[in-house]
C-alpha cells in the first residue's frame, strides 16, 4: 500500500518571505481543525508540464485539468476518528467524504504518513498504521532540500473473497526527494506561493493467502511512480500533485478545488465576450461554490475548464449551456451567444459591354457595410453596384467587406474596352466561341444573317487588330486567331443602327 500525500492532502500553513522568494515549511505550522478542504482528480491526463527543476522561481498554471472525481478531506483531530488507538502519536487526521480516513505526525525534522483506511475487495473497510512511517517532507522544507527514506505496512483480512482462511498483504517502499523548485501555482481553488518537491517512490506489495493453516505468497507488485507535489502557503498544504510512470507518462493529477466550499448546489450563471476571428471567452459567474463545470458549446462542442476560451468556425446564433456542480449538487444555466466573423470579401463581375460592368458581392461572414474603389476615382457602397468606364485601360478594382466583428478586402484586375457607338441601339444577337480560343473563333450571327454589318475586334487596349465588312452576313463566320496574342478581346458587330459587343479570350 502507497500511502501518498497527494492522497492524505496534508495541508501545513508556509511563511512567505516575498512573492518571488522561496517559501519555509517548519514544525510548527499545522492545518486548522475545522478546515474543509476540496480537492479533484483527473486521471485522463494525455500531457502535463511540470517545468524544470530551478532555483529562480517559476509560475505554475494548471486550470486545465478535468475532474473525473471530487471529494472533501476536513480536518479532524485523532482521538475523534474511529480507529484513534492506531494512531496513538498522530498529529492530526483527515475524514474523506468518501468516509476514508489518513493520518499524519509532525516531527521537529519531519512530516510523515502515519497509515489511513481503505477499501478492501469485498467493500470493507480496512485500516492500516505503517510500522515504518513514510516521510512525506523534511522539515523545515526550503528549496534544495532532499531526504531518502523507507516505510512498510503489514495487513491481514479475511480471505473469503478470495477462497482462503486469510490474506497478508505486506508492503513497503522506498522514498527519494528533492524540492527542487519554487514560485507561484494557479489551481481552480487559487493562486498560492508554494515549494515544489520531486519524488521518486518505489514499492513492493507481497500478497500472501493462508490455506489449512499457512501462508502461501501468491503473487508481488512492484510499481515506481515519479511524483512532483506543489506545497502551498498561507495554510493550504498540497495544491496540486502530478504523478507520472517511468517512462515519463502522466497518470493522474490531483489539485485543490475550494477551501471551505458551500454545502449549498451552485446557481449557474456565467458571461461571454466575443473576441475575434470567432472567439469567445466565457467567464463563470455561478454562486455557491461548483467544484467542476461542464460547458455545452452549442457547435458540437464541449469543455471543462472554469473559463474556457471557445472559437467557433461559423457565424450564428448558438445555445451555450453551463452546468455547475459541487458536493452539494448542481445546476444549469443556457444562454444565446451570437457569434460574428469578419467577412471574407469576394466578388464577381459581368462585362454588359460599353464600359458598363455589374458588381455582384461574394464576400463570405455576412458583411453589412461594402465599399467599392472601381479605379477611376468613383466608388459605391452598394452591395451589387453596376458602373460604367468611360475610358479603355486595366483597373484594379477592389471591394473591402465589413461588419462588426471586422472588415476585409479583395482586388481584382479588370480590363475594360469602351467602344464608342453613339446612336446605336445595343443588342444581343450573335455568340461567339470557343472562349478561350486557340486557333480559330467562331461567330454565329443569329439574327444579324443577311445584314450588312462591320465585324470589328478591340484589344484590352482599345487597338484595332482585325475588320471585315460583310455585305450579306452569313449564318456563321470563322476568324483565324493563331496570331493574336493570348489575352482578352472584344468583337463588336455594327450595322442598320445596332451594334453589339462580344468578350472573348485567346489562350
Amino acid at each position: 500500500m502507497k500511502l501518498k500525500s497527494s492522497i492524505l492532502l496534508l495541508f501545513f500553513g508556509l511563511l512567505s518571505i516575498g512573492a518571488t522568494a522561496q517559501i519555509t515549511l517548519t514544525a510548527d505550522d499545522i492545518p486548522d481543525f475545522g478546515e474543509v478542504y476540496a480537492n479533484a482528480v483527473d486521471t485522463l491526463l494525455t500531457s502535463v508540464d511540470v517545468g524544470p527543476a530551478s532555483a529562480d522561481a517559476q509560475t505554475w498554471s494548471f486550470l486545465n485539468f478535468d475532474a473525473d472525481e471530487v471529494f472533501t478531506n476536513t480536518v479532524v483531530m485523532p482521538s475523534e476518528t474511529p480507529a484513534a488507538d492506531l494512531f496513538p502519536t498522530a498529529t492530526f487526521a483527515f475524514e474523506g467524504s468518501n468516509e476514508l480516513y489518513s493520518f499524519a505526525e509532525v516531527t521537529s525534522d519531519a512530516l510523515f504518513a502515519a497509515g489511513g483506511s481503505a477499501p478492501g475487495p469485498d467493500g470493507t473497510i480496512f485500516t492500516v498504521a505503517f510500522e515504518n512511517q513514510q516521510q512525506l517532507l523534511p522539515l523545515p522544507a526550503t528549496y534544495g532540500a532532499v531526504f531518502e527514506d523507507e516505510f512498510s505496512y503489514r495487513l491481514e483480512i479475511d480471505g473469503g473473497t478470495f477462497g482462503a482462511d486469510s490474506v497478508r498483504l505486506i508492503g513497503g517502499g522506498t522514498v527519494e526527494a528533492e524540492v527542487d523548485a519554487f514560485g507561484e501555482i494557479t489551481v481552480p481553488a487559487g493562486t498560492f506561493e508554494v515549494l515544489r518537491q520531486r519524488s521518486v517512490i518505489t514499492t513492493a506489495d507481497s500478497i500472501y493467502v493462508k490455506i489449512f493453516g499457512s501462508f502461501i505468497l501468491i503473487d508481488v507488485i512492484e510499481n515506481t511512480t515519479v511524483s512532483y507535489e506543489w506545497w502551498g502557503a498561507d495554510g493550504v498544504g498540497t495544491v496540486c500533485s502530478v504523478d507520472f510512470d517511468v517512462d515519463g507518462n502522466p497518470i493522474s493529477a490531483t489539485y485543490l478545488a475550494a477551501i471551505n466550499p458551500s454545502d449549498q448546489p451552485p446557481v449557474a450563471d456565467f458571461s461571454a465576450e466575443l473576441l475575434s476571428d470567432g472567439q469567445v471567452q466565457f467567464t463563470d459567474a455561478s454562486t455557491n461554490m461548483p467544484l467542476s463545470w461542464s460547458w455545452d458549446f452549442g457547435d458540437g462542442n464541449a469543455g471543462t475548464e472554469q473559463n474556457p476560451l471557445h472559437t467557433y468556425s461559423a457565424p450564428g446564433t448558438y445555445t451555450v449551456c453551463l452546468t455547475a456542480t459541487n458536493l452539494g449538487g448542481s445546476d444549469i444555466s443556457c444562454q444565446e451567444v451570437v457569434v460574428i466573423l469578419p467577412p471574407t470579401a469576394s466578388f464577381t463581375f459581368e462585362d454588359q459591354g460599353e464600359g458598363t460592368l455589374v458588381f455582384t458581392d461574394a464576400s463570405a461572414n455576412n458583411p453589412t457595410e461594402w465599399f467599392w474603389d472601381f479605379s477611376d476615382g468613383n466608388s459605391s457602397t452598394l452591395q451589387n453596384p453596376t458602373h460604367t468606364y468611360t475610358a479603355n485601360n486595366t483597373y484594379n478594382v477592389c471591394l473591402t467587406a465589413m461588419n462588426s466583428a471586422g472588415s476585409d478586402i479583395s482586388c481584382t484586375e479588370i480590363s475594360v474596352v469602351v467602344v464608342s457607338a453613339d446612336g446605336f441601339a445595343t443588342v444581343a444577337f450573335a455568340n461567339a466561341f470557343p472562349s478561350p480560343a486557340a486557333d480559330w473563333l467562331r461567330i454565329d450571327f443569329g439574327a444579324w444573317q443577311g445584314r450588312p454589318v462591320t465585324l470589328n475586334a478591340f484589344g484590352v487596349n482599345g487597338q484595332q487588330i482585325f475588320s471585315r465588312d460583310l455585305k450579306q452576313t452569313p449564318a456563321s463566320f470563322e476568324v483565324d486567331v493563331t496570331e493574336w496574342a493570348a489575352g482578352m478581346y472584344y468583337l463588336r458587330i455594327q450595322g442598320e443602327g445596332q451594334v453589339q459587343t462580344l468578350p472573348v479570350t485567346v489562350r
